[in-house]
């Protein structure tokens, strides 16, 4: 039992050099079973050594209903493999970030977790968070299977109140995220204050309907609906929303045209073969410079 309770101590110690309270930045102490802020003495729980920093009862309606909808969606496998599109990810970053290894990435939103795990792979330190602990819990049975307990680290949080020290990522990458958010603007400036003076973004969201192929919008509209997008994008808004902040955009890539839109669409309605994938993102990776009948906007920020 002694045992047990050095290790945990020593997991969470090794975390917490990064935290702070999400609710007034100040630092985290560990007090029994719980982190508690130093400075306004809120007390936060762990749950298999996943610090929860959020109060759920104070989430925003639409919030909480996200989490609902993702736990009940889930479809997530029982063994670990990267998708093609994954890949795809991967791939943007790497050629767009020319790390070393060692230095800090956040992965907000991490779902999954496949950025994270296959930049923990590579020698990133690696936070992984997300809102939704169910995955959080999942991605911690594969963290001990790719044995990256040392450098991969997860953290229960909301993206509009980051639960990070300032200034200590090297890079951020947050797919598939602020289309989700009721405060996106607070996001965005959280995102600002945990990343370093010197520092890269990778954001993706969805597209400006007005881009999408005509005979998709009300697929997409219906989608959208669904999953819960509050907002669509282009590069103008993002680089207004992010610029604020000093951030200049370095590349901006164009997933999801016709292949690929249509694989998913015909998934959806139960009809697809595992071929189908290759093809799809290898059609999509020849036309993602091109912004006109794709569905999603990724891009690469650097300060």
């Amino acid at each position: 039992m002694l045992i047990f309770l050095k290790k945990k101590i020593m997991a969470s110690e090794e975390i917490l050099q990064y935290l702070c309270c999400p609710k007034c930045k100040s630092n985290l102490i560990e007090q029994d079973d719980f982190l508690v802020c130093e400075k306004c003495s809120e007390k936060y729980e762990t749950q298999g050594g996943i610090p929860i920093l959020v109060n759920f009862k104070n989430l925003p309606i639409h919030l909480q209903r996200q989490i609902k909808y993702f736990v009940k969606e889930d479809n997530s496998r029982p063994e670990y493999r990267l998708d093609e599109w994954q890949k795809s990810y991967i791939r943007r970053f790497e050629e767009n970030f020319p790390f070393q290894g060692g230095e800090l990435l956040i992965d907000v939103g991490t779902g999954s977790g496949y950025m994270a795990v296959e930049m923990a792979k590579k020698g990133l330190r690696v936070i992984a968070c997300d809102l939704t602990l169910k995955e959080l819990i999942k991605l911690k049975d594969i963290i001990k299977k790719e044995r990256l307990e040392n450098n991969l680290f997860l953290v229960c949080c909301s993206a509009e109140g980051l639960p990070f020290k300032d200034k200590i990522a090297d890079y951020l990458v947050s797919n598939a995220v602020l289309e989700h958010l009721p405060q996106e603007e607070k996001a965005i400036s959280e995102i600002n204050r945990v990343c370093r003076n010197k520092s890269g973004l990778m954001i993706t969201v969805p597209l400006k309907l007005k881009y999408v192929l005509p005979i998709f919008w009300l697929p997409t509209y219906i989608h959208d609906r669904k999953i819960g997008h509050l907002r669509k994008y282009n590069e103008k808004i993002l680089s207004r929303r992010f610029g604020q902040f000093g951030y200049k955009v370095k590349r901006t890539y164009y997933p999801g045209h016709f292949e690929k839109a249509l694989v998913v669409s015909l998934s959806m309605l139960g009809i697809h073969k595992e071929n189908w994938d290759e093809w799809a993102e290898t059609k999509d990776r020849q036309k993602e410079n091109k912004k006109y009948f794709s569905c999603n906007i990724c891009t690469i920020f650097i300060k």
